[in-house]
């Protein structure tokens, strides 16, 4: 994690002004503390397929 910070750190001024990679860069540290609680945090997962099977009845029946 600590070298993916100092990654994103000296190469945010690098990028052309609002290119895709610079706008993710700068949207990656605004998040940033957020993403590692994430990675230390054991009981989130990164799938959210368990959301979806839990709803999918009711949208299928909404279709019909």
């Amino acid at each position: 994690m600590k070298r993916n910070k100092a990654f994103l750190d000296t190469n945010v001024n690098k990028m052309p002004k609002d290119s895709l990679t610079d706008i993710a860069i700068h949207y990656m540290l605004n998040q940033w503390t957020k993403l590692t609680v994430y990675c230390t945090c054991d009981e989130l997962r990164i799938s959210n397929i368990l959301a979806e099977n839990a709803i999918r009845p009711f949208v299928i029946g909404r279709k019909a």
